[in-house]
């Protein structure tokens, strides 16, 4: 009988179809993963976007009830700071105190601004709303602004249109007439200011010190009085006695008519000399005959030889309004910024 045939079956294990992208079966499942992450992605994108709509629309509704509060506030405030002004204003016309006149100012510029001070000041000017004008303007520079800044430049123009006087004195020996003033380096000017300073100019002071005081500085004092060219120079007589100093021409004692000669050269302000000398009004030199042509007032004015031993009433009040040399210093100053107002006019 034959031998049977043989039959060999191979068994191989089906192989799995290939892809025509080399890799695939690597990167696809990371694109799955990617897919649903972009999916997740999307989601949260657009919750992103639909929240930040809601937010701009809720911002959008709060800034504008925002601004619905703040403009009133700003209504209230301005409301609030009218009714202040009002008072103020109110206070300011109804009071002649030198101080309460001053600081409405002051905070008529700390509240509203200084253009708006300045606007108020001109219905109510007096000593002391020029004053207050002259402190704000000294801040400001002292703040660094310069000279062209806006604010500095309105005050300025002003002040301008506020005459300028000043007062020359001395601390030497006995030249403070007020028993409380003499040789504690006080002058004549600090006591006679308080009863002048409600009267509408620029106050300026020169207190002449005669350890320094020679024909140099005589000739700077000068320049700065031309500088400022105040309208009127109030002049104690004896703010030039004892300076035992020589002018730089002739050689001779420099006194008030040389002095006063070199102001005049520069322009022509109203002058009155003070002193206690026996009828120094109608004494030599006649300071009038000689440069009073060409000023708009000139006066040499008598002051009283007050007693001084035993005397309460001779101290820092023997300028004031109650006291002789008070009421002729004030009268004097008053008729002589009337007589420069009037010749501004060009009514003499």
């Amino acid at each position: 009988m034959a031998e049977p045939r043989k039959i060999h079956l191979v068994l191989e294990e089906a192989q799995e179809k290939k892809s025509r992208w080399p890799g695939a079966n690597i990167i696809l499942p990371f694109v799955s993963a990617v897919a649903g992450t972009v999916a997740v992605l999307s989601i949260d994108l657009f919750n992103l976007k639909q929240t930040q709509s809601q937010f701009e629309t809720s911002q959008g509704h709060l800034e504008a009830e925002l601004e619905i509060v703040r403009e009133q506030g700003n209504r209230e405030l301005t409301i609030a700071e009218d009714r202040l002004l009002s008072q103020i204003v109110t206070s300011l016309q109804s009071t002649s105190d030198y101080d309460a006149q001053r600081r409405a100012i002051s905070l008529v510029a700390e509240i509203s601004g200084i253009q708006r001070a300045l606007e108020i000041e001109a219905f109510n000017r007096s000593g002391a709303t020029i004053r207050a004008l002259q402190q704000i303007a000294q801040s400001v520079v002292e703040e660094g602004r310069p000279e062209h800044d806006p604010e500095l430049a309105a005050l300025n123009s002003v002040l301008d249109t506020a005459p300028k006087a000043i007062f020359i004195d001395s601390s030497h020996e006995n030249n403070a007439y007020c028993d409380a003033s003499a040789g504690n380096q006080r002058t004549n000017i600090d006591d006679i200011f308080p009863i002048v300073r409600h009267l509408p100019f620029q106050f300026f002071a020169e207190r002449v010190s005669f350890n320094s005081f020679g024909s140099k500085e005589a000739e700077q004092l000068v320049e700065r009085i031309v500088m400022h060219e105040p309208e009127l120079i109030v002049l104690h007589h004896g703010a030039f006695d004892g300076t035992d100093f020589l002018d730089s021409i002739g050689g001779e004692d420099l006194t008030i008519s040389l002095f006063l000669a070199a102001v005049f050269e520069e322009y022509s302000p109203s002058v009155i000399i003070y002193s206690r000398t026996s009828n120094f009004s109608e004494s030599a030199p006649d300071w009038y005959a000689e440069l009073g042509s060409s000023s708009p007032y000139f006066e040499k004015l008598n002051a009283e030889v007050l007693a001084r031993e035993e005397d309460r009433t001779n101290n820092r009040d023997c300028f004031s309004r109650q006291q002789p040399n008070g009421q002729r210093i004030l009268a004097s100053v008053e008729r002589a910024i009337a007589t420069m107002e009037a010749y501004q006019l060009g009514l003499r």
